[in-house]
């Protein structure tokens, strides 16, 4: 994987360690969000088996 990019609510830039307010706007910086996008991903998986394991049962009563 690449390198993490963090951004603040505004869009600027940030860098480790986060540092207690934006450098650009003043905003507090409380905690760090991170994208669900893997997490989706995984439950898209999981929901693709499910449904493929319940077409096979239809197939073999059918």
């Amino acid at each position: 994987m690449g390198r993490e990019r963090i951004v603040c609510a505004c869009g600027g830039p940030l860098s480790r360690p986060l540092p207690p307010v934006c450098p650009h706007c003043g905003a507090v910086i409380t905690g760090e969000r991170r994208r669900a996008v893997p997490a989706v991903a995984g439950l898209l998986l999981v929901l693709a088996m499910f449904g493929l394991l319940l077409l096979f049962a239809w197939w073999m009563l059918s």
